[in-house]
């Protein structure tokens, strides 16, 4: 993940991010606080947002509400995306994820999504 628009150079009005996926599903969450737009750059994905399922390749994108549970899963060689969030700030999200360096607890985990307003939710 690469951040390309930080939202403190932005008065938090949006962060964008270029997120490379390996193949698989992701967990069902929401963004109780934020938007979210994504631009399909390589790859295939298999997106569910709040029960609608969409497939999209390069070139395609979709729009996930506040608080609308979604997940997606990437096709098996992998793909790449833009993130568009607004308003911003789920970069320090990834930041504090990063900082952990994968040696933290589940609990911890949990506890940096609920700072950042990502809840998890049930599969659909």
């Amino acid at each position: 993940m690469r951040i390309l628009v930080d939202s403190r150079l932005s008065d938090r009005a949006l962060t964008v991010l270029d997120c490379t996926h390996v193949a698989g599903p992701t967990e069902r969450h929401i963004h109780a606080d934020a938007r979210k737009a994504v631009f399909v750059l390589a790859g295939r994905y298999r997106f569910d947002i709040d029960g609608e399922v969409i497939e999209a390749g390069p070139g395609d994108h979709v729009f996930i509400g506040r608080g609308v549970p979604h997940d997606f899963i990437v096709g098996i060689e992998g793909g790449r995306t833009l993130f568009v969030f607004s308003p911003g700030g789920v970069e320090d999200y990834f930041r504090g994820l990063a900082a952990m360096d994968g040696a933290a607890s589940p609990v911890a985990v949990d506890e940096l999504k609920r700072r950042h307003h990502i809840e998890p939710r049930q599969s659909s």
